[in-house]
């Protein structure tokens, strides 16, 4: 990469190279330095990606800034909305399989803190704070919670909430997991007794699960 960033004429910036090594150490060759993204950084211990919490404390405490300088219930949660948005981002978006359920949950708790943070005094995050503003500011009570995430024309107020799709990542991850093991287990039965049938006696005992589900990962079956 050097050789070639010599020859077009670029450079790296340092800031933003870093390197890590699982199991091994890092080669001298490589740069070093962190393994960043948004507000993830890869802990090298966990071997995963983790959440910079103090980034996201720096990023409360400015979203609170401009969440208290906006007067209009439609422009305050225009300004929730796109901190929402760049928090979820930056978190990784939609969450890859590879990261596993506890890149999942780590999100889930982000966001949680964030709303504990936000609205100390309403407990229930941001939806029983925007009820306190329409019963002080219009003397609307007992709306029902699904009405805020009602598209505008629909006569709600657009809210995104991506801790509520993140509990549903959550429960969808664990479905999908649970299914494919489900799945490659009756899989490996119906092959195991096909091979007992016409082959045992012949070629001898069929594979164990543990050599068959390396086949998978090989994806040679």
């Amino acid at each position: 990469m050097n050789v070639y960033a010599d020859l077009v004429g670029l450079k790296f910036n340092v800031s933003k190279t870093g390197s890590v090594s699982i199991g091994t150490a890092v080669p001298a060759s490589l740069p070093t330095g962190n393994i960043c993204w948004g507000f993830l950084h890869f802990n090298q211990d966990k071997a995963q990606f983790v959440i910079d919490q103090k980034n996201v404390d720096l990023h409360i405490v400015k979203l609170c800034c401009q969440l208290a300088s906006t007067k209009l219930v439609f422009g305050w949660v225009n300004v929730y909305n796109k901190y929402m948005a760049f928090f979820f981002h930056n978190f990784g978006g939609q969450s890859a399989l590879c990261f596993g359920a506890v890149h999942v949950t780590d999100i889930i708790n982000t966001l949680v803190q964030i709303q504990e943070e936000l609205f100390p005094n309403a407990q229930g995050g941001v939806v029983a704070y925007l009820c306190s503003v329409t019963k002080t500011h219009f003397n609307i009570v007992d709306l029902p919670q699904g009405y805020f995430y009602l598209l505008i024309s629909n006569d709600g107020l657009k809210l995104h909430h991506p801790i509520v799709e993140m509990f549903g990542v959550e429960l969808d991850r664990h479905n999908y997991f649970k299914d494919f093991m489900e799945t490659k287990k009756k899989r490996y039965k119906v092959l195991k007794k096909d091979w007992d049938l016409h082959y045992r006696i012949t070629k001898g005992s069929f594979m164990i699960m543990k050599s068959y589900t390396s086949l998978q990962e090989m994806w040679l079956l």
